[in-house]
């Protein structure tokens, strides 16, 4: 985003917050780069939070502050409310992953405890603050790395956190009873890529193999096993594709992640046809697989090698069941987040050469 960015504005100054990557054509351009954690905020994250804040501030009131926001920016950009610490962040963050709360949830609880979310980065700007968002939470751009440019409704954040049995101390309750955030000119806010342009990708790329596919929208949601049943059973003979992000409720001490317990939830409601789901952001869960695929030929050669679906899911050890598969998609970062994206395509009659 930042290099398509430079391409076409000249920029006084940059920051960078970033995961790892190569980023020294940057760096010779002039940016400041700050390499940041994921999925969990990195103990030098209030450090990052400050800068970001200090250049916001000296944006000039006739100039322009250009906020480039992706998935990933709520662990990536961050400075806790005063009195709370960042560690209080990760571990709040990290019990409400584990809990299975939807991104919405978290997000909302994050920017509540946050001085920088919310709203809080436009409102330190005296400049007109134009926000490009990288969309991975479907229809909702404000809540994208949990809204820094955008004041966003945290009314709800002390509900979530009794719901989860999450205690508060004095320091919580007072980011908590913070009024949100009022900003003087209404933001512009514009998706430049969302989930939407991926499921069309999916869509096109399978046209020219001849397949059809059916767009079932951004409403994959819930709990991923379960998501992954619910698809197959609704999907039946027809090749679909479906976008959004499910949750993983974690009870055990394995390695996966979301969409490789759909597709294992899936095949264990149905094991037939091929069932495909991934991260755009190449990045699934707690393993370096972007996501992964079953048909009936690999589904049969695991249950051959005594590979055992349900356990998996019982562990949490997807990752380690499809790389024992050989079909984990492994991608690597892709630099870009629109949310996941997964597809069946039923099975095929080897006497129907139209399918």
């Amino acid at each position: 985003m930042l290099r398509g960015a430079l391409d076409v504005v000249e920029a006084r100054e940059a920051l960078l917050i970033s995961a790892p990557g190569r980023h020294e054509d940057l760096a010779a351009r002039g940016v400041v780069i700050r390499i940041g954690g994921h999925p969990e905020p990195s103990v030098e994250a209030p450090l990052h939070g400050r800068e970001a804040l200090a250049l916001a501030a000296r944006a000039a009131p006739e100039g322009t502050l250009l906020v480039l926001v992706s998935g990933g920016g709520s662990a990536m950009l961050e400075l806790p409310a005063a009195g709370v610490s960042i560690e209080t962040v990760r571990r709040i963050s990290r019990t409400l992953m584990l809990a299975g709360a939807d991104i919405a949830s978290l997000n909302v609880v994050r920017a509540a405890l946050s001085s920088i979310k919310g709203g809080r980065l436009a409102a330190a700007s005296r400049a007109d603050v134009v926000t490009l968002v990288a969309e991975d939470v479907p229809g909702h751009p404000e809540l994208v790395a949990s809204g820094p440019t955008v004041p966003i409704p945290t009314r709800d954040a002390r509900a979530i956190l009794a719901q989860h049995a999450i205690p508060l101390d004095e320091a919580l309750e007072a980011a908590l009873s913070r009024p949100e955030v009022a900003l003087d000119r209404a933001p512009t806010v514009v998706t430049v890529v969302g989930n939407d342009g991926a499921r069309r990708g999916v869509i096109e790329a399978a046209s020219q193999l001849g397949v059809v596919m059916e767009d079932l929208g951004a409403s994959l949601s819930g709990e991923a096993r379960e998501a992954g049943a619910r698809l197959v059973i609704a999907a039946r003979d027809r090749a679909v594709v479906i976008g959004g992000e499910t949750t993983v409720t974690v009870r055990g001490r394995g390695r996966g992640g979301r969409n490789q317990e759909l597709v294992l939830g899936a095949y264990l409601a149905r094991a037939s046809g091929l069932v495909v789901s991934l991260g755009t952001d190449g990045i699934d869960g707690a393993s370096e697989h972007a996501g992964a695929y079953l048909d009936e030929a690999s589904w049969a050669h695991a249950a051959r090698d005594g590979l055992d679906a349900e356990r998996a899911l019982v562990d949490n050890d997807s990752a380690t069941y499809f790389a024992a598969t050989g079909t984990a998609i492994v991608t690597g970062p892709t630099g870009s987040n629109a949310a996941d994206v997964a597809w069946v395509l039923p099975r095929r009659d080897p006497d129907d050469a139209s399918r």
